[in-house]
């Protein structure tokens, strides 16, 4: 595997088509190898899409993204498979394929055309699913599995991919509350043992005050602001972001802070 490396982001603008207006405008930015960053912001601020320009399936309009100093357009797409891997917010996949064959999808970059799995494929695989905790199933049809087991799934092929960053699109949505620990967990993990950078997009404000390192909050296609999570989770922050106030409470257990959205101080703004 290469070694891990910073992306940049530099005056970044993009829209799909020449006459629409922009859904990413001025996002300028570095995410450090070695931190787990929570991407936050309403519906339609522009999370995903980032990410698909990080990702390179979309051209930026204006700005470029570098990745260890080289524009990710100057990197064969093998390359660039090797650096970032995904695990999408809606996961289609084949439902001929079992479970097993999913993960091992993974692998693609590193195989010689029409060579079979290594053993060393075959231990990556299985670890990656042990760590998603989808190895119990492995030998399942995709069809016949849950959403949120589709998704941990899609999340153990993107770390049987074995790249530099590991990038996921709210990849908490459809599951459970013991799988969203579960996961979130497994990306520390990921993160202290293997040294892997992380980013993920994500809806609930108080697992990324848990989990992440850093945060960066977008809205109507800008980052607001970015940075270590205790300068950047502030109830002030939030309240400009989302249009309603917070309270901050400590969790007793972590001595995070967790963030109740205050209805009934929103009503009283909105008499």
């Amino acid at each position: 595997m290469m070694e891990n490396t910073n992306i940049i982001t530099q005056d970044l603008f993009w829209r799909p088509e020449r006459k629409e207006d922009y859904i990413l405008e001025n996002i300028t930015g570095t995410f450090e190898k070695g931190y787990l960053y929570g991407i936050i912001g309403p519906n339609g601020s522009g999370k995903t899409s980032l990410v698909r320009n990080i990702l390179r399936f979309v051209e930026a309009t204006k700005g470029t993204i570098k990745i260890d100093n080289q524009n990710i357009h100057a990197i064969k797409r093998k390359h660039l498979a090797k650096k970032l891997a995904l695990v999408p917010q809606n996961t289609r996949m084949n439902s001929s394929f079992t479970a097993h064959d999913i993960v091992m999808m993974g692998r693609n970059p590193y195989q010689k055309r029409f060579s079979d799995a290594s053993r060393e494929d075959e231990e990556i695989v299985c670890n990656a699913m042990k760590l998603t905790d989808c190895y119990q199933y492995k030998d399942k049809s995709v069809s016949l599995l849950s959403g949120g087991e589709v998704q941990r799934v899609a999340t153990a092929r993107a770390i049987a991919q074995d790249t530099d960053w590991l990038i996921l699109d709210e990849p908490t949505a459809s599951l459970d509350i013991k799988h969203q620990v579960e996961l979130m967990t497994s990306l520390i993990k990921l993160k202290k043992e293997k040294g892997k950078s992380i980013i993920t997009i994500l809806h609930d404000i108080n697992i990324a005050a848990e989990y992440c390192d850093r945060i960066v909050i977008m809205k109507e296609g800008r980052i607001v602001c970015q940075g270590e999570r205790e300068d950047v989770l502030t109830k002030e922050n939030l309240k400009m972001v989302y249009g309603i106030p917070f309270k901050v409470i400590k969790n007793p257990v972590s001595n995070t802070n967790y963030f109740l959205p205050c209805k009934e101080e929103y009503q009283e703004d909105n008499k």
